[in-house]
């Protein structure tokens, strides 16, 4: 079963590491790309997107009157696909953002056709860790057109 969090829906219990007003900007940056669906794409294995994911979705939330959805791709297997790949365009069909969390395409499959199947990406980095063949291996993976950003975060900071 896909989970989709409507952020919408639990607005301000959603709570982030990181100063609120960064994932503001960063939403508007995002935004000035045309997107109804965006993937947030981990470039080490051992990385979660969820955090980020959540975070965005408040920030945009915040400034946006329809909802923002997130779907957590983290943990689908190969038959779990086709039913992420219906949820996403049945939302996003439905006029909603959806963001979707996937882990590292190179340890993890199944995240190759959902990030593939959206119409942005953004890669998250380590400060001081990200590998750079695995960052671009990571993007050349998904596919370089679709990425429209990064996030970076500390090397201490772990969601």
């Amino acid at each position: 079963m896909v989970n989709i969090e409507t952020v919408k829906a639990i607005g301000e219990a959603v709570e982030t590491a990181t100063d609120t007003d960064e994932w503001s900007q960063l939403w508007f940056t995002l935004v000035k790309e045309p997107w109804t669906t965006l993937v947030i794409v981990p470039a080490e294995s051992d990385s979660s997107a969820l955090g980020h994911a959540r975070s965005l979705a408040e920030a945009g939330r915040r400034y946006q009157a329809d909802s923002v959805d997130v779907i957590d791709a983290e943990r689908i297997t190969p038959s779990d696909v086709p039913e992420v790949l219906t949820t996403l365009a049945e939302r996003s069909g439905n006029g909603v953002r959806v963001l979707v969390a996937v882990r590292s395409p190179l340890e993890h499959a199944a995240a190759i056709p959902v990030a593939r199947a959206c119409e942005a990406a953004v890669l998250a980095v380590r400060l001081g860790e990200a590998q750079m063949v695995a960052s671009r291996r990571t993007i050349d993976t998904v596919g370089e057109s679709l990425f429209i950003g990064s996030i970076v975060e500390p090397a201490e900071l772990v969601l």
